[in-house]
């Protein structure tokens, strides 16, 4: 009898340790249900938000793009065309908004950084390095080693703002200017950058009819390689400004200036040139003499 009633009590008591064992799976099977539920109801309010049609690609991998010619509007259609393939961004969208950055394709930036996007330098790039200044903006552009590179960081910024803004492939101009300038990409009015898009997507509609009109085109800017190193030097002096003349009518280097004898030096020599009084009116400033750079500071 005592015996059985043993038996009874450890009868129970696994009875006991079975249902609290089902009901903790009970739980954990509520919570996995309404965890795939707020899932469901994410990716549906997702989809509310897509008001542009389809969806641009993910951007996965290296991008490759034509490296010849380094700058001008040729490479930024070569860019635009690259980026395009992985992003279903449109071709003329990218376009326009490298132009609205660059002009025709050969700002400074451009042509020495590779940089046709305005992207600005920060410790944590980890493509690009640390390029021009930028001036009273602050801070530093973003230098690539070619356009790849370039193609390759820029196309994960520009897409993250279209997608953000539910763009799809048949985005206007107006829309793609507002969803930069949402995403932060820009700090000018919005109706000065659609208007400076607006210009240049016209302009790639007239390239893509005739390539030929292509403007700001060049071979130059590859970073210095070891092939630039070997060029010979040619030994003879220039004139830095284009625009302005060395001699005559519009020059206004006087001769207090120039190098050589002179009354208000001490020791009455001047052993250098000023350009400090000429109006340089925004263009490049070139070397004087064909050398190699050696150091930066």
């Amino acid at each position: 009898m005592i015996t059985g009633i043993k038996r009874l009590r450890q009868t129970k008591r696994w009875a006991g340790l079975a249902a609290f064992l089902l009901g903790i799976l009970a739980v954990l099977s509520v919570i996995y249900f309404i965890v795939i539920l707020i899932a469901a109801m994410g990716a549906a309010t997702d989809d509310e938000c897509d008001t542009g049609g389809e969806q641009g690609g993910v951007v996965e991998g290296r991008i490759s793009v034509i490296e010849s010619p380094k700058y001008g509007q040729t490479a930024m259609m070569h860019i635009a065309d690259a980026v395009h393939e992985k992003t279903g961004i449109s071709a003329r969208l990218l376009f326009a908004q490298m132009g609205q950055e660059t002009g025709n394709g050969d700002s400074s930036v451009a042509k020495h950084d590779h940089n046709f996007g305005g992207m600005t330098y920060s410790e944590g790039s980890t493509i690009g390095t640390k390029g021009e200044s930028r001036g009273s903006e602050g801070g530093n552009y973003v230098h690539y080693k070619n356009l790849s590179d370039f193609a390759t960081e820029w196309a994960v910024t520009v897409q993250n703002g279209f997608k953000k803004a539910g763009l799809g492939k048949d985005a206007t101009v107006a829309q793609y200017a507002h969803a930069m300038k949402k995403a932060g990409y820009y700090t000018a009015a919005e109706s000065d950058y659609q208007a400076g898009m607006e210009a240049q997507a016209k302009k790639y509609d007239a390239l893509k009819g005739n390539k030929s009109l292509a403007k700001g085109d060049g071979s130059s800017g590859s970073d210095n390689s070891a092939e630039e190193d070997c060029k010979p030097i040619s030994g003879k002096w220039g004139w830095p400004f284009k625009s302005i003349p060395k001699k005559g009518p519009g020059n206004t280097i006087s001769g207090e200036q120039l190098f050589g004898k002179s009354s208000t030096r001490t020791g009455g020599f001047h052993d250098g040139v000023d350009f400090g009084t000429v109006p340089y009116g925004g263009q490049d400033i070139l070397a004087i003499h064909g050398g190699n750079v050696k150091k930066i500071e």
